[in-house]
């Protein structure tokens, strides 16, 4: 399963929904969210929010979010909730993205929690990259920009947190950038 793409006139705009901007469960399997903007208006300078999260996963596997190649990044920002939640997600990579900024990386635009949570039989996600396309910039959120709660199997590696997208100046989450329980 495919959701947005790499170049511009494949990107989708999820936002203003009541629920998530994207919700994937059970035995799904396989699945790419590609240079979308989740939760801002298409110009991806102010939210647009859903009322949850931007990207949902239940108990679905092999979920790659953004990725390490030029435009696979997502803007997930302005969600009710979190940018993405996941629980009892397996194999689960988010790479390349913003989160809880702008586009340009250089302005908050808060999800009102976390920028990613990970919770319960979660197991097996890498957050981000040896290489600066695999950075995910996580900074502006309303609570942490991280939390890993009771999730298994995590690596968090080469993000910018709490700054902008230059990693030059402050862009901080509420609370801390990354909360691990």
């Amino acid at each position: 399963n495919v959701i947005g793409g790499t170049v511009p006139a494949d990107r989708n705009v999820i936002s203003g929904n009541n629920s998530n901007g994207i919700y994937i469960e059970g035995t799904a399997a396989a699945n790419n969210i590609l240079g979308n903007l989740i939760g801002t208006n298409n110009a991806g300078t102010a939210a647009l929010p859903n009322g949850f999260n931007g990207v949902e996963l239940g108990a679905a596997t092999l979920t790659v979010i953004g990725g390490d190649t030029a435009g696979a990044g997502n803007l997930l920002s302005g969600n009710g909730f979190g940018g993405v939640n996941a629980f009892g997600a397996k194999n689960t990579t988010i790479q390349g993205n913003k989160i809880g900024t702008d586009l340009a990386g250089t302005a908050a635009i808060p999800n009102g929690n976390a920028g990613v949570v990970l919770q319960q039989t979660t197991t097996g996600t890498l957050v981000g990259g040896a290489t600066p396309l695999a950075r995910n910039v996580i900074s502006g959120n309303g609570l942490d920009g991280i939390t890993v709660f009771s999730a298994r199997g995590t690596k968090i590696a080469g993000n910018f947190i709490g700054t902008d997208a230059t990693g030059l100046a402050a862009l901080g989450n509420q609370s801390a950038g990354i909360a691990i329980f």
